[in-house]
């Protein structure tokens, strides 16, 4: 599975996070890229400006070199065969900022205004993670680059899962339904073809 790293352009301020994305359709569109969904070269280029307003770098984690051809950096695990464990280790190492939002290619429903909140909550704290329904979603989060050496140790180690390890260095966890004012739980909607991503996207508007 492919993973995205976004670095993002900090500091962050009230104005920046009312005024950028204002709807969730970057966010379908880097899921559409990833799992080669039909869409326009229009829309995919509209998608990537509007991401770099708010990110300095996006980069995409996969041993599949076919997504070169997206425009986005593609970064193969250093470490390879190693998981989601392996995966955040590469892009933390290719990162160049200090704060970094992961998230896996098969969540497109997830907001803008839902990542640049979590983003401003993250604070000073090593990684940061949401919880709906008691689930922790480790693939959607925040990721300092200090953690770097310990995920490289991690990888290393074959101490693979990635829950554990996030447990280790004793990640923030956020109880999404009662923090995010805007919460909705198509929000985790887990979408791996394009049917199941049209009939979740239909069901958004109603």
């Amino acid at each position: 599975m492919a993973r995205i790293f976004c670095s993002p352009i900090l500091p962050f301020n009230d104005s920046l996070l009312n005024a950028l994305f204002k709807s969730n359709d970057l966010v379908k569109e880097v899921g559409n890229v990833i799992d080669n969904l039909t869409t326009s070269d229009q829309e995919r280029l509209e998608a990537k400006k509007a991401l770099k307003e708010v990110v300095s770098d996006i980069s995409i984690i996969s041993n599949n070199e076919s997504y070169n051809k997206f425009g986005i950096p593609v970064y193969s695990d250093i470490i390879k065969d190693k998981g989601p464990v392996g995966g955040i280790y590469t892009g933390l190492y290719h990162s160049t900022t200090q704060l970094n939002f992961c998230i896996s290619c098969d969540v497109p429903m997830i907001s803008s205004d839902f990542i640049l909140w979590l983003l401003k909550r993250s604070g000073n704290a090593s990684i940061t993670l949401p919880m709906y329904k008691d689930k922790v979603h480790q693939m959607i989060g925040i990721y300092s680059k200090q953690v770097l050496s310990n995920f490289k140790e991690s990888t290393e180690k074959e101490h693979l899962k990635l829950s554990q390890v996030n447990k280790d260095m004793a990640c923030e966890i956020i109880d999404i339904e009662k923090e995010y004012a805007n919460f909705d739980e198509l929000i985790f909607s887990n979408i791996n073809t394009k049917n199941e991503l049209i009939s979740i996207t239909n069901e958004s508007k109603h």
